[in-house]
């Protein structure tokens, strides 16, 4: 069989009621030469009855539906990087959505980027369960491509998980996602840019869910443990980044505390952005979250709308 120009892959856990939606907006690309790979991953709800039903409508022979007990989202990454035959290669969260035109826009830019470009990523909408669109993260972060490994480690900004598109051999020569991080995209992220530039499509062509079992406000350690492991990694494979470190390891406490402050855990949120502090005085983000945390959420729901996902992909608080 002709290999497709891009392999994507959905892991699915536990979203019956998104899960649909994703299959439909990755279906509905206007680039058409593409396979589709839908691992669920152990889900507990109806997600692989819905699923089903859902290919026997569409009767697409580029879709695969690979249904098996629960290994962990890198480890079902991974699993589709193997079975990919593109020569590009992306993933979208089973509650996540893309825009029509979002591979066809990533393949052309990385097709005229040259040999160094790894990998492409865009700007990205914020919606809610019900679809409707809160924020774009673009209105928060300054995104650029080229070289973005430092801009990673300092935190300045993370690519959007539902946006990104891969050179698949280069993903596989960085190293492919770790299984032994909960998280995916910070650490594949940053083994990739130390060795390749990425490419920046200033659109927002994806769309990230905030809804109540999200991981950031679920389970916000999980997401500490990702960064913390990944930094820590780069600072021991990169002497050179040293005098970044304790700034660095600042800014991770802050966004730690931020995510505790969106799974409204107030008290921990004071704690950790109050141990940011310690570190980095000049920590704005842990500032921003201390006094948050100390006005309480009435005050910051009526002066503002707090609980939309911001600041990073996976959704904690700017």
């Amino acid at each position: 069989m002709q290999s497709p120009r891009v392999s994507v892959v959905i892991p699915s856990y536990n979203h019956a009621q998104f899960v649909g939606a994703a299959i439909d907006s990755v279906l509905a690309q206007t680039l058409s030469d593409f396979e589709l790979i839908i691992i669920d991953d152990g889900s507990k709800d109806d997600s692989v009855a819905t699923i089903q039903r859902r290919l026997s409508q569409l009767n697409d022979d580029r879709v695969l539906l690979i249904a098996r007990e629960n290994r962990g989202l890198c480890r079902t990454l991974n699993e589709g990087l193997l079975m990919a035959r593109g020569r590009y290669f992306a993933y979208l969260g089973s509650d996540d959505l893309w825009e029509p035109a979002k591979v066809q826009k990533q393949v052309d830019s990385l097709a005229s980027a040259g040999q160094n470009a790894a990998a492409s990523f865009t700007d990205c909408y914020i919606i809610d369960q019900h679809t409707k669109r809160l924020d774009r993260f673009g209105r928060q972060y300054q995104y650029h491509g080229g070289d973005i490994y430092r801009d990673l480690i300092r935190m300045r900004f993370m690519p959007p998980s539902p946006t990104n598109l891969f050179v698949r051999e280069k993903l596989i020569f960085a190293g492919g996602f770790n299984e032994s991080l909960p998280i995916e995209d910070y650490n594949a992220w940053l083994r990739l840019s130390r060795y390749y530039r990425v490419v920046f499509v200033p659109e927002a062509l994806a769309s990230f869910r905030v809804h109540t079992s999200n991981t950031s406000t679920t389970y916000p350690e999980k997401i500490f443990v990702t960064s913390l492991e990944s930094l820590q990694w780069a600072f021991r494979v990169d002497p050179a980044l040293a005098p970044m470190r304790r700034r660095t390891m600042a800014r991770l406490n802050a966004h730690d505390a931020a995510a505790y402050y969106n799974a409204l855990n107030f008290r921990e949120a004071r704690r950790r952005s109050t141990k940011a502090l310690r570190a980095y005085p000049f920590d704005w983000l842990a500032w921003r979250v201390l006094i948050r945390s100390l006005l309480g959420p009435l005050v910051i729901q009526r002066l503002r709308g707090f609980r939309t996902g911001h600041l990073m992909s996976r959704g904690p608080l700017q």
